[in-house]
């Protein structure tokens, strides 16, 4: 089973229809779409939001040795070499407010671009220096899913 977690609708949207993902009314306190291979819960944006909503996904599944998990999201950048609309794998995670950070293993090989992100309660208006990439998911999402999986 591929898990997948975004924290909005329109970042969703896309994959519901690639993988014609019908909505599973079994799940009552997140939006939760899926078929026979995947399931996609939409947290709302947020940390606490997708450790809650990936916790509440696969609290009473049975994960398997061939199940995935990955976090599908818009980032912030002000990496000049990105672009918008590029991949990014997230290579580094650390928490804006911690000395925390995570290093997700690579499942397997790609040609997507690679950096560092910085995961912020609220949305950052100006640049920050050294800081590649910026979002306010990426760092709950891994912390839980660093447990299931």
């Amino acid at each position: 089973m591929l898990y997948i977690v975004t924290a909005l609708y329109i970042e969703a949207k896309p994959l519901i229809s690639l993988f014609n993902l019908k909505k599973d009314n079994t799940y009552t306190k997140f939006q939760v779409f899926s078929n026979k291979n995947i399931k996609l819960i939409i947290s709302g944006t947020g940390k606490i939001k997708s450790a809650t909503a990936l916790t509440y996904l696969i609290s009473n599944k049975d994960i398997k040795e061939n199940d995935y998990i990955i976090n599908i999201g818009f980032i912030a950048s002000s990496n000049n070499n990105s672009q918008l609309g590029d991949i990014v794998y997230i290579s580094k995670i650390q928490n804006a407010y911690s000395d925390t950070t995570f290093y997700p293993e690579m499942i397997y090989k790609h040609n997507f671009l690679e950096g560092g992100l910085t995961t912020f309660d609220k949305i950052v208006e100006k640049k920050i220096e050294n800081i590649e990439y910026i979002d306010m998911e990426a760092y709950g999402f891994f912390q839980t899913a660093s447990i299931f999986f």
